[in-house]
Order: C-alpha cells, then sequence, then structure tokens
C-alpha cells in the first residue's frame, strides 16, 4: 500500500482526495511519458495504464516544458508527496503550534512561490485544517488513554485563567504540564 492510500485508510480527510487524485495523476503520467518515450501510442499507453485516453491525452497536453528543475521535481510523484507532507507540516505548525490560522498557511504558499504547484485558495485549506484538527484530538485521545494506565495517582495544583475568544473563557490548567482541565465560557 502506497503513502497515499495508507493516508487515506488512517485518516480520509487529512491526506485529501484532490492530493491523492494529483499523485496518482502524476505516477500515471511518469508511466505514460516511459511508454510513449519508447513508441507507443497515447492509446496503447492509456490501455496498458488503464486509463481513460481522453484523460491521458489532456494531461499529456497540459504538460508543459518544463521551464525549471522545481517543475520538473513538483510534477513528479516524488515532488507531489513531499508537497503533501509540507503542506501538513505548514498547517500543523502554523494553525495548531503557533496559533497562526489557516490564512497563514495560504500566504505561506503564495509568498514561497509554492501556489504554483498547491492550491493556496482558503476554503480547500479550510477543509484540510478541520480535518488536521479533528485527527490530532482523536490522536489525542488515544495517547492520552494510553499513557494514563501506567501512570501513578498524583494531586496536581490547579491554576485559574482566562481567555477571550470568542468571548470570556475562564480556565482550570494544571500549570506544569499547561494541561487544561476544565473550560467554561462566562460573563
Amino acid at each position: 500500500m502506497d503513502q497515499c492510500t495508507e493516508s487515506a485508510a488512517r485518516s480520509p480527510g487529512v491526506s485529501g482526495e484532490l492530493g491523492c487524485k494529483r499523485l496518482e495523476q502524476a505516477r500515471v503520467l511518469v508511466r505514460a511519458q516511459a511508454l510513449i518515450d519508447t513508441g507507443h501510442s497515447v492509446r496503447d499507453a492509456a490501455k496498458k495504464l488503464n486509463a481513460p485516453r481522453t484523460t491521458l491525452q489532456g494531461w499529456l497536453a497540459a504538460k508543459t516544458p518544463a521551464e525549471s528543475a522545481a517543475d520538473v521535481f513538483f510534477n513528479s510523484p516524488e515532488g507531489v508527496e513531499w508537497l503533501q507532507r509540507l503542506v501538513i507540516a505548514a498547517h500543523f505548525m502554523i494553525t495548531l503550534v503557533a496559533g497562526g490560522g489557516v490564512r497563514r498557511v495560504c500566504e505561506f504558499l503564495t509568498l514561497s512561490g509554492l501556489e504554483r504547484f498547491v492550491a493556496s485558495s482558503y476554503g480547500i485549506h479550510q477543509a484540510l485544517n478541520v480535518a488536521l484538527e479533528e485527527e490530532t484530538a482523536r490522536y489525542a485521545a488515544q495517547q492520552q488513554q494510553r499513557l494514563s494506565q501506567g501512570m501513578a495517582e498524583r494531586t496536581v495544583a490547579i491554576g485559574v485563567d482566562e481567555t477571550f475568544h470568542p468571548a470570556i473563557c475562564l480556565v482550570g490548567m494544571e500549570p506544569v504540564s499547561g494541561y487544561i482541565l476544565a473550560e467554561r465560557y462566562a460573563e
């Protein structure tokens, strides 16, 4: 099972159906180009790869001569996989760790020039971020359950604080770990 299939099986929303389609397209294009370079027609290549002929023709027509090494790399299967990891890492660090929000991820992709290879619109990244947050919460609950089984009971102090997003929220947390034990919105 490849990385895209494994990721989709583990967490359908995080890897993204579109990312998997792009990865499969890149793989098919590499194999098709190899067949064409050895004298096969597009029709023969499509038949051998079990791909619709007109779809393959469209993909081949959309391929432009590479302008740079980046174009070659980011349109290869390895490049698409690397971009997928980079986008997930950017979402994790910018939105979950730094609290920067989805728009910062979109700006990062635009400023880095990666918008040529990765969609940088808010909508697609909002959906990805929701899936990443859900997967992170699921993993945290799983790890909390697993790790708490061998942990000895102990007394902890609770510190109180408040946050203001989107309204006043009272928080009770363990000060050493920063673990939030209770929270409630209040006036």
